[in-house]
């Protein structure tokens, strides 16, 4: 019996919820009703929806109690402020389905999207079925998600060991069902620091390389909506957060006997995330982020992963190309000049920037 089958067989006889929705909130209450109504009104009815109210000085709290009191599946839990993480294990805690979803309080969700995951969950035996999402930009457009390079196996599974544009894919979490007993057999919990820490990363890090087989459905079943960058995502204490997250992951990946196996992703994602990160930061912040993020570029080169031979792996990847490519030959020159190697890599730097312009 393969671990997919062992999971599933140990829960044969708790079919009671199908999927618990953990909603954690801290202060919300301009887009709380219209997240919880959108759960509230899904086609699948066996549902739990745990709502996390994470110490809000706001409404949130009143306006979740309010739909506890109209619709019996609503738990409400009131704590003292955590953080994010905190809000969410809060819920894993709690949750007694056979899936987990975690719907973030700003956003909303399609009425078919948790039966239309569920489904491709029991029909695939997947331990995470992830389906796609919509963008809801500032302005009022939105903007699609495509799992088009993915190139899945025959019934939409995903092997992350071998698909790098998954390990890669942007980190939407929320837009996926997990396995509950899977998450509990392998201790997977959301990491917990307050503050935007960016433990998102942590997560999908632990659940993609532990929750296999993956069923992917190329299918926008969650409306996220992209906030404005406030204060709190360019602040200068926010530098370290990246680099704690990955020493979290490496040590998973480690611990786990699968640094091998996707000490490819665990580089690749982070060059991904130096372009996210640097942008979010102060200018002065931003130049140390850049030091430490070039000692990790030197660190992939020793393990034989250089920003030349992520490019080859992600060959349609435009976004890669384009952005995060000229920005790793920048930090290249940047810890060249304290090496005495800046020529050469200034010339690797320029051809970068040919290639980013080159359609």
């Amino acid at each position: 019996m393969n671990i997919a089958a062992e999971h599933l067989a140990c829960e044969a006889a708790s079919r009671a919820i199908a999927v618990s929705v953990i909603v954690p909130v801290y202060n919300v209450e301009r887009y709380l009703e219209e997240c919880l109504d959108s759960i509230c009104r899904q086609t699948l009815d066996d549902i739990e929806i745990i709502v996390v109210d994470d110490g809000s000085t706001d409404r949130s709290g009143q306006l979740a109690e309010g739909f506890a009191e109209r619709d019996a599946r609503v738990r409400v839990l009131h704590k003292p402020n955590g953080g994010y993480g905190s809000a969410i294990n809060a819920g894993l805690d709690l949750a007694t389905g056979r899936y987990v979803s975690i719907v973030e309080s700003d956003d909303w969700i399609e009425p078919a999207m948790l039966a239309r995951l569920y489904r491709e969950g029991e029909e695939s035996g997947a331990l995470i079925v992830k389906g796609n999402f919509r963008k809801i930009l500032p302005g009022g457009g939105t903007h699609t998600m495509s799992f088009s390079g993915l190139q899945p196996e025959s019934g939409g599974i995903v092997d992350p060991a071998s698909n790098l544009e998954l390990m890669v894919y942007e980190s939407s979490i929320w837009s996926a069902l997990y396995h509950r007993s899977a998450l509990s057999l392998h201790g997977i919990r959301m990491l917990e620091t307050k503050g935007a820490a960016y433990q998102d990363v942590v997560w999908k890090f632990q659940t993609l390389t532990r929750l296999r087989p993956i069923k992917i459905v190329d299918e926008p079943v969650y409306n996220y909506r992209v906030l404005a960058a406030g204060s709190s995502s360019r602040r200068s204490d926010n530098v370290g957060a990246h680099f704690v997250n990955y020493s979290i992951i490496r040590k998973h990946l480690d611990e786990a006997g699968l640094w091998k196996e996707f000490r490819l992703a665990y580089f690749a994602h982070q060059f991904f995330d130096f372009v996210f990160h640097e942008r979010r930061l102060s200018v002065d912040a931003a130049k140390s982020f850049r030091k430490l993020a070039a000692e990790v570029v030197s660190e992939a080169e020793q393990a034989g992963i250089t920003p030349r031979e992520v490019l080859r792996q992600l060959p349609g990847n435009r976004y890669f190309k384009r952005h995060v490519y000229p920005v790793l030959l920048r930090l290249d020159a940047l810890r060249a000049l304290s090496s005495g190697r800046y020529a050469r890599a200034a010339m690797r730097y320029a051809s970068a920037l040919v290639c980013r312009v080159t359609p």
